[in-house]
């Protein structure tokens, strides 16, 4: 049996002392105290900085410049964070940046990661970096992308469902996390059988929401969720291409949270079924969170 489900008590954010990751961090304060959680703020130096460090010698860090770092990450983030009013710990890590931040969200205990995106200069257009993709790809817990200025609470969450159980354990998850927040749940479904000739189109989309509408309940029914969970859950089913119409959406709701569920499967399974939810990544306008199974 597997454990029962928490909000967050501990979360890290993922900031370079840039301007790009404001948006992270802001998103990360109001978490922790909706949630009364902890605060663990992480930077990983890029090499150039420490070579600014160490003239001669081979790139590596002493303890005396760790020191040096640690403090002066310290006081930058004391100017944005000293009015927080959540707890809060500043962590220089080392190493190539995904996996030191995977290590310092282990060691810390942490059930959140928090971290911005990259944009392409002109396009406007999410950027996967290899940070964010590995997190994506590895992370035990859930990651949220920010992408939003983060000014108040998110107002509703947009669960999108496959009914497979890496969408059933991120919407319950959804409802753990924010169990007072209106919950929508999402599926984008097809025909229920293939356009041939002689059968109306109109009539094959409305065969195939009958059966999203079932195979929902079903879905529905297996889910472990408060009972006011349920009882004010939305349905959302809808005949096209998710990554459109969660595009859409967020083009017109874009304070809402869009959540996922990722598989964690190995080899090929998990680099196809991840490059889906990469896809919807790099589409919706909105804040994500990726779930993984337990």
């Amino acid at each position: 049996m597997k454990p029962p489900l928490t909000r967050p008590r501990s979360l890290l954010v993922a900031t370079d002392l840039s301007s790009r990751c404001d948006r992270a961090i802001d998103r990360a304060v109001l978490l922790a105290r909706e949630w009364g959680a902890r605060l663990v703020v992480v930077t990983v130096p890029e090499r150039a900085q420490l070579g600014q460090l160490q003239a001669q010698g081979p790139l590596a860090v002493t303890g005396e410049e760790a020191e040096l770092l640690q403090a002066q990450a310290r006081r930058r983030l004391q100017a944005e964070l000293g009015e927080a009013g959540v707890p809060y710990d500043v962590q220089v890590a080392h190493g190539p940046v995904g996996a030191a931040l995977l290590k310092v969200a282990d060691e810390q205990r942490c059930d959140l990661i928090v971290t911005g995106t990259a944009r392409a200069h002109g396009l406007g257009r999410l950027v996967l970096g290899s940070t964010v993709d590995l997190l994506v790809r590895r992370s035990p817990v859930p990651v949220l992308v920010v992408r939003q200025r983060g000014r108040r609470a998110y107002p509703r969450l947009i669960v999108a469902s496959d009914w497979s159980p890496p969408s059933r354990h991120a919407l319950e998850v959804a409802a753990t996390g924010w169990p007072e927040a209106p919950i929508t749940l999402f599926h984008a479904f097809g025909a229920a059988y293939p356009a041939r000739a002689g059968v109306d189109l109109a009539s094959a989309r409305d065969a195939g929401g009958e059966q999203a509408t079932r195979a929902a309940a079903a879905f529905i029914a297996g889910c472990t969720l408060p009972e006011p969970v349920r009882l004010r859950l939305r349905l959302w089913l809808d005949s096209g291409d998710p990554g459109l119409l969660l595009q859409q959406h967020g083009w017109r709701h874009p304070e809402d949270l869009v959540v996922l569920g990722t598989a964690g499967r190995s080899g090929l399974a998990a680099m196809l079924l991840g490059s889906v939810a990469e896809r919807l990544l790099d589409m919706i306008e909105n804040d994500v969170l990726l779930v993984r199974p337990v």
